[in-house]
Order: structure tokens, then C-alpha cells, then sequence
């Protein structure tokens, strides 16, 4: 039987602690690095767009990342199926945009229908819990290493 030697059991007792802040702290430079980010969505093009990308630009993409799958996905969640992917949050976007260009083409071919984009709503609600409630979110949110906001609609989205 081997034993190891006491530095190297106290190394990777280290290493174990460190591990989660270590992806807490790559989360939030992605988060970061997102922030910065302009969105290709609501940029707005000097020429005058076509009818083709008017028909698409108001339907919203909503990019996540995935861990089963190993990158970012990119869904616009009013057109059934129409779900991507990419390395990057921008890839991602870009991929995502071209998936609803060539959905909304199939659709119109086929004559299926379109749904409409989403408008009036701001994406903001308020919404009011017990404290003892608030504090066991906010805690599983630190533990997993995201905002709140963004573990409860986690929550809700899945």
C-alpha cells in the first residue's frame, strides 16, 4: 500500500478548495467578456434592410451555454426547432441568425405558419417572496456561482 506523502495530500486539499472559485472566476470573465459584447440583434444597419431581414430581425435569439453539449447554444424560442450552436457567444448569435433566416425560408415555401415577433414585453418583472425564500436562492445562486437572476430563470426555463 502506498501512502502519500503529507505535502502532496495537503496540495491537493488545496488544489479542491480552489477548483470552484477557480470556475466561478472563469464565469464571471465570460460574463464580462458577454458584457462588452455589442448584441448583433439590436445593432442597427445604416443601409435600409430588405423585407427578408426585416421578416426576422424582431424574433428574439436567446443564447445559453451547455455543458453536455460543450459550447454555446442559440435558440430563438418563438420558432419551433429553429436551435444552433458555436464556440462563442457571437458565433453563436451569428449561427443563430442564419438558423432563423433559413426557418423563416422554409416556413414561407411551405406555407407554414410564422408566429409574429414578440413585442411589449420588457423582459423585467418584479416579483415578491418570504426572505427565508430570497436567502435559499441567493445562497444556491453562490454555490453555483451565478447571479440571481440568472439561477432563477434557470429555474424557470428548465
Amino acid at each position: 500500500m502506498y501512502l502519500m506523502p503529507p505535502k502532496i495530500r495537503n496540495l491537493e486539499r488545496q488544489l479542491e478548495k480552489a477548483t470552484p472559485k477557480i470556475r466561478n472566476l472563469e464565469r464571471q470573465l465570460e460574463k464580462a467578456k458577454e458584457a462588452m459584447m455589442p448584441s448583433p440583434i439590436k445593432k442597427k444597419s445604416s443601409r435600409k434592410p430588405s423585407k427578408k431581414q426585416d421578416s426576422f430581425e424582431g424574433h428574439q435569439i436567446v443564447v445559453r451555454w451547455s455543458e453536455e453539449d460543450d459550447c454555446y447554444l442559440a435558440y430563438a424560442p418563438a420558432l419551433a426547432g429553429c436551435v444552433t450552436h458555436g464556440a462563442t457567444p457571437v458565433e453563436a448569435i451569428t449561427n443563430g441568425r442564419d438558423a432563423m433566416a433559413l426557418w423563416l425560408k422554409e416556413a414561407r415555401e411551405n406555407g407554414d405558419y410564422i408566429p409574429k415577433p414578440i413585442h411589449g414585453y420588457s423582459g423585467k418583472m418584479t416579483l415578491r417572496m418570504p426572505s427565508s425564500l430570497h436567502q435559499r436562492i441567493a445562497e444556491e445562486a453562490d454555490r453555483e456561482g451565478v447571479s440571481i437572476n440568472q439561477w432563477v430563470l434557470y429555474k424557470i426555463a428548465s
